[in-house]
């Protein structure tokens, strides 16, 4: 991994609170005058939920020149700005909200703003809000959208990332938004009236995604990483529902590099996090040195993740043991027949892939069983 030259910031952080990290508004919440670089990359399936998870992006291909979003304040609200768009964000008591965005085309104002995130998000922490948005486009169309957001920070772990930079503490935060969209003829006085109109009832926009023949489902997944105050790997999915029947619309995944948080340089809260983290691992590695067995077996030594390939063919099996162990891989179909055993075997710590063809396996439910040192772990794969 690239290393950063660290100050040693005399801010204590006990060492037990990087065992699961969590999101706090002082250390995530973006800032005006701040600048990420964003890159596009292969798209990749986020893989399972839950603890110790595995996420190797290393193999992951770039494909196309990174571009920067600059983050700024406009009054009482902070803004991004990337591909000539701007965003629009507020922060009210411990929540982070978006306004709605314009760009040279089109302007939308969410009247009943979207609830992102309620600080501080710990892993398995979840939220629901309802949102309403009008806009226009030109001096054409007057544009409506409506819809329901469910955040859940549903995967902790640990990240090898596409410039090989391997982050340890890792949590992942998954958005699924549904969204009912409208337009009309542009009738510039009735739209202003709208926008001082009172908000549509709950029952209304539930009703409006039960009843619309066409709905947009987009799922979000962002990474966060411990020291850093944006998310440093992002996957966004989106797909068209109609008369109940799903199509792809989109999928793209986006890497923005550790080493280029230009930001971090004056970030005293992060620049802290990452010198007490930097000391946190020497100390365990020295500790690690004095007894590995006792160590490998007092405390759990794999993180792993499972999922499919863009082929929808082939399952992958990604694991990383943080110390030696025995380890042996089972398939299983649910009448309890087993398809595939990879018999018991000592491996030394590093990190392991393993494919599964399902090309001639029928649709249905499978079970996957891993055994690291005695250590029974169960995936379930739904072809």
């Amino acid at each position: 991994m690239k290393k950063l030259a660290l100050p040693l910031i005399g801010i204590l952080f006990p060492l037990s609170v990087f065992s699961q990290f969590s999101l706090e508004s002082s250390s995530t919440l973006p800032r005006a005058n701040d600048t990420i670089v964003k890159q596009c990359v292969e798209y990749r399936d986020p893989g399972r939920s839950g603890a110790n998870v595995l996420w190797d992006f290393s193999e992951l291909e770039l494909l196309d020149d990174a571009y920067t979003i600059s983050y700024g304040q406009i009054g009482d609200s902070l803004t991004g700005t990337e591909h000539r768009t701007t965003y629009y964000y507020g922060v009210s008591g411990d929540s982070l909200f978006f306004h709605g965005y314009e760009k040279n085309t089109t302007w939308m104002k969410y009247v009943r703003p979207e609830l992102l995130l309620k600080y501080p998000v710990h892993y398995g922490d979840s939220l629901q809000s309802y949102y309403q948005g009008l806009g226009k486009y030109c001096t054409d169309l007057s544009l409506d959208v409506m819809g329901t957001t469910d955040v859940k920070a549903d995967a902790y772990g640990f990240m090898v990332l596409p410039s090989g930079d391997t982050l340890r503490h890792v949590l992942r935060v998954r958005s699924f938004k549904r969204m009912a969209e409208g337009s009309d003829i542009l009738d510039l006085r009735r739209f202003e009236r709208s926008l001082l109109s009172p908000l549509l009832p709950i029952d209304s926009i539930d009703c409006r995604l039960s009843n619309d023949t066409a709905i947009l489902e987009i799922e979000t997944f962002r990474w966060y990483a411990l020291g850093y105050r944006y998310p440093v790997f992002e996957t966004v999915r989106g797909v068209t529902v109609k008369n109940k029947e799903s199509k792809e619309f989109f999928a793209f995944s986006f890497f923005y590099s550790p080493q280029e948080h230009a930001y971090l340089s004056d970030d005293m809260v992060n620049l802290a996090l990452l010198s007490v983290e930097e000391v946190r691992s020497r100390v365990e590695k020295k500790s690690v040195s004095y007894d590995d067995n006792e160590n490998s077996l007092g405390r759990d030594i794999l993180n792993y993740n499972v999922y499919w390939e863009t082929s929808d063919e082939t399952v992958r099996l990604d694991y990383r043991l943080s110390g030696d162990a025995e380890v042996a891989v089972y398939l299983y179909d649910m009448q309890g027949r087993t398809l595939v055993v990879c018999p018991v075997k000592n491996y030394p710590d590093g990190f392991y892939s393993q494919e599964f063809d399902f090309l001639e396996m029928d649709s249905g439910q499978y079970l996957l069983l891993m055994v690291v040192n005695g250590k029974r772990y169960t995936e379930k794969i739904i072809k």
